[in-house]
């Protein structure tokens, strides 16, 4: 009898409820306590033990179906979490109730998407249907371990008897004798040689096999087996052996999961550490979101030892008292982990359904995920905590600012929807009214009395029926908790923001004109004078049905693209992210003539019975004819961006369904970034960015000229942003003021020649630029880097100057003088802090800044910084550098920046985390 085998027979002889612990099993029978202690969480997870108390845990035979839990449904209740596996599910269970023994099965799927533990489940599935020997266990085997051995793979599988080879003493049964009446899973089956294939071939069509070196007889068993691979079968395997194993179930890999279920894995991987360590694990919900996100080719497998890495790690740092507690946060994650956060795959969807509005982080304890409440579980998170958490949480990984303020517009949309859901849900309307008082119940019975008045033909009653009558929609009640949320802010001196108060205001302005008059209530019922952006909000709750008509955009958006799958790609990724079908892509292939793709999309505007305006986005500037010859041929309006991204794809959807005329949305998308142009537009160009690159010999030009080259070949140059200049020195007056012509031009970056020419640039050597071995670090990776910052920044600043709305920089010179001025700082701290700063940093700190000095122009108040006092005392001298270059940002633009800004600047550069 093997040893679990009789692990388990030792604790069935066991008296009810008694249990023994790993140790004592292990002296009583005569084991080791790891051996014990292994074979006991295996049968843990077949169910068949389960585990009593804490520490020391003891162990529990399961002595009924119904304490082992193993329902007619068990395979259910795994699949139930992934309804991506609901079809493997009822394969599986079709494969195991199939008279008269079931039939065998072949799982297919990627490394690590859980095939071991699908089988595992099918065992479960099978012994709660007693279609298998009560007790039997799950009899596992890695075809790859014996591979190269037929002969040793024979005696494994069916047994040897004594003298069959050498080392052969005794008879020794075989996996198939061992599983007898139960399930034997062949793990990577295709790794059977074509003869150990050809040895099932017998047993599998009649049952019968002997052992190695056995001559007279047969032997039977009753076996169903479950084999596995990660390879195309028909290609992999016999198609004689695959004949013999009829149901075929494929695995989805992790990639094909949907969010949730992998939230599922995670929540699941995370309490299993929690049950593991016998502690609480608090991770930060931007980790959360970085695991969500990242690529993670080893599939479930690879998320589980990713997952039991950032614990381990986590719990090193608690165990050697550098921490107090057992914490994750986004900077200990690894850099593949921490590429989740810029992920184009479900970015939208994972900003929005992560938990932590209001929150920095989520606890796991063995009994699973427990989200600390920050307030009274009654009453939801306000929209205005949302905001400032989802903001924050943008900014601290680097993603841009047209990305945030996407983000933004979708936290909007679903507060009113979570809001009126929570209030409709509530058992008693009495329960909003005892946490909100009665006085904010008669302001809001005010309010929604005004609202019909101002910007509706119905009466106070039809208004109140009107919103009253729509499913899941409490009107009253939601108001009622959102107020009492505002004016508790107010009274803490907190600022309200709202990001939509522009298009609030230019998209519904009759329902903004009552909700500011609602403001005058609240003023003269408590004395509160709240800001225009509070009326944004209001606005939506007074006419409830702008949160439940659709209506027909005015604008329709084509996409073309060269390559298969290109604009259909973009088109189907925006659709996706908007919940609509505005968007549509015309794949165009390379051999394809224009013309015929143009004559596609013409018949397809053509059908556009309700839609007279069309924006199309394009690849290549000589597709820019098509919107002149749509508005030609059809009469519609029409207008063209070219060098399409999925974000302005994104960005036109957007502002096309929320009513945009064409000349609006075409503007609105140009800006993004400031890469797109229309047709005849020509390029911006900021003035005094140019780089140049010098190269420079003593002998003539011709060394110098050599030099270029090879520099223009090695170096991504941006299309012209960085120049190479070819100098010859034979008089330093001469080379010095050629220098200074050319640096009022531009900016000198570097300087590639024999000999250092004292400019304070980076200096390559020639051996620099005849390496081709250039690692991190090395001259010429700076100087790439240089290039690749300063290619970035001509996106950045005229993107992000028209939402400095405090400044006067409506051209492209005032955004460059804020540009640079920030720069210069950031570059100065890093100078004085000994720090590399690098391309994602410098542009998260730039962003930040940016919209610091533009919110301090408005007067608008700064959020507390977290922990400040003890920040303060970790990093006086980061703190004191911060302040004096912040100081001086400040006299230049007329405003103070408080200590609780200095000290969000400051983390950037401590890497401190400040969720």
């Amino acid at each position: 009898m093997k040893r679990i085998e009789l692990i388990l027979q030792t604790l069935r002889a066991l008296p009810a409820g008694q249990s023994l612990t790993a140790s004592q099993l292990g002296e009583r029978l005569g084991f080791s306590r790891a051996n014990v202690s292994g074979d006991l969480n295996r049968l843990c997870e077949e169910g068949l033990t389960v585990k009593s108390g804490r520490k020391p845990v003891g162990y529990l035979a399961v002595r009924s179906r119904t304490k082992l839990g193993l329902r007619e449904d068990s395979l259910d209740d795994f699949i139930g979490n992934f309804p991506s596996l609901v079809q493997c599910g009822e394969l599986a269970k079709a494969a195991v109730l199939y008279p008269p023994h079931g039939i065998n099965m072949l799982l297919i799927g990627e490394t690590g998407v859980g095939k071991s533990t699908f089988a595992s489940r099918i065992h479960r599935f099978a012994l709660s249907q007693e279609r298998m020997v009560a007790g039997t266990v799950l009899v596992t085997f890695n075809c790859a371990d014996y591979a190269n051995n037929p002969q040793l793979l024979t005696g494994l599988l069916f047994g040897a008897v004594k003298g069959a080879y050498t080392g052969a003493d005794h008879d020794k049964p075989g996996l198939i004798e061992r599983a007898d009446g139960g399930m034997l899973f062949l793990d990577e089956v295709h790794r059977l040689p074509p003869e150990g294939q050809e040895m099932l071939f017998t047993y599998i069509d009649r049952g019968v096999f002997r052992r190695l070196g056995e001559t007279a007889g047969e032997r039977k068993a009753r076996v169903l087996l479950i084999c596995a691979t990660t390879e195309d079968p028909q290609s992999a395997l016999l198609r004689t052996f695959v004949r013999r194993i009829p149901m075929v179930i494929r695995i989805p890999s992790l990639f094909e999961l949907s969010l949730d279920e992998r939230a599922t894995l995670i929540n699941g991987f995370f309490t299993e550490e929690a049950r593991r360590l016998d502690a609480k694990i608090q991770v930060s919900v931007n980790s959360i979101r970085a695991l969500l996100g990242y690529a993670c080719p080893g599939n479930i497998g690879q998320l589980r030892s990713d997952i039991q890495l950032l614990c381990a790690m986590a719990y090193s740092r608690f165990v050697s008292h550098e921490k107090d507690f057992i914490g994750i946060d986004s900077f200990s994650l690894p850099h593949h982990i921490r590429n989740g956060f810029f992920s184009e795959h479900n970015r939208r969807e994972i900003w929005n359904r992560v938990p932590g509005l209001g929150l920095g982080y989520i606890v796991f304890t063995r009994e699973g995920p427990d989200v600390p409440d920050r307030e009274s579980s009654s009453a939801p998170s306000d929209i205005y905590q949302m905001i400032e958490q989802q903001t924050r949480d943008m900014r601290r990984v680097g993603l841009k600012e047209e990305e945030i303020r996407v983000g933004l517009n979708t936290v909007v949309e679903r507060y009113y929807k979570n809001l009126t859901e929570s209030a409709a849900d509530l058992v008693n309307f009495k329960e909003i009214e005892r946490l909100v008082g009665p006085e904010i119940i008669a302001t809001v019975d005010r309010m929604l009395c005004l609202a019909p008045e101002r910007f509706t033909e119905r009466s106070s009653e039809q208004f109140s029926e009107r919103f009253s009558s729509i499913p899941g929609v409490n009107i009253r009640w939601a108001l009622a908790i959102h107020l009492y949320k505002a004016i508790g802010r107010m009274r803490r001196h907190q600022e309200i923001v709202n990001p939509r108060l522009e298009e609030i205001k230019t998209q519904y302005p009759r329902q903004f004109e009552a909700a500011l008059s609602c403001l005058n209530i609240i003023r003269q019922d408590f004395g509160i004078a709240f800001p225009e952006d509070e009326a944004g909000f209001i606005a939506f709750f007074l006419d409830p049905q702008l949160l439940r008509t659709e209506k027909a955009p005015l604008v329709r958006i084509v996409v073309v693209a060269h390559g298969n799958g290109t604009a259909s790609g973009m088109a189907q990724a925006a659709n996706e992210l908007t919940g609509t079908e505005i968007a549509v892509g015309f794949d165009m292939p390379l051999q394809e003539n224009p013309g015929t793709t143009y004559q596609a999309i013409r018949k397809y505007c053509a059908a556009l019975s309700d839609v007279r305006e069309v924006f199309l986005l394009v690849d290549m500037g000589s597709l820019v004819d098509f919107a002149p010859n749509l508005s030609r041929d059809l009469g519609i309006r029409t207008d063209c961006c070219v060098l399409a991204s999925t974000l302005h794809v994104l960005e036109a959807s957007r502002k096309a369904l929320l009513g945009y005329p064409l000349r609006r949305v075409a503007e609105d998308v140009r800006n993004i970034a400031g890469l797109a142009l229309g047709e005849g537009q020509p390029a911006r160009q900021t003035s005094g960015s140019a780089l140049y690159l010098l190269t420079v010999c003593s002998t003539g030009e011709g060394n110098a000229t050599m030099l270029k080259k090879l520099l223009e070949e090695k170096l991504d140059l941006k299309d012209g942003l960085c120049e190479i200049i070819a100098l010859q020195i034979t008089d330093p007056k001469t080379f010095s003021a050629e220098t200074d012509r050319i640096a009022r031009k531009g900016r000198i970056i570097a300087v590639a020649g024999p000999f250092d020419t004292g400019l304070p640039v980076l200096h390559l050597s020639v051996q620099d630029v005849f390496d081709d071995q250039h690692g991190n670090g090395s001259a010429m990776e700076k100087i790439q880097e240089i290039i690749n910052l300063e290619s970035l920044f001509q996106h950045i600043t005229p993107a992000i100057t028209p939402m400095l709305d405090s400044f006067d920089v409506p051209d492209a010179p005032g955004g460059e003088r804020i540009t640079q001025d920030i720069r210069r700082l950031i570059e100065r701290l890093g100078n004085l802090l000994q720090m590399e700063v690098d391309e994602k940093m410098t542009v998260g700190i730039f962003c930040h800044i940016a919209f610091m000095l533009n919110r301090l122009k408005k007067g608008q108040l700064t959020a507390p910084f977290p922990g400040k006092e003890g920040f303060l005392e970790k990093y006086p001298g980061v703190i004191d550098h911060a302040s004096r270059e912040c100081r001086n940002l400040g006299i230049d633009y007329g405003v103070v920046i408080p200590q609780d800004e200095i000290c969000y600047i400051a983390a950037f550069f401590t890497r401190e985390n400040i969720m």
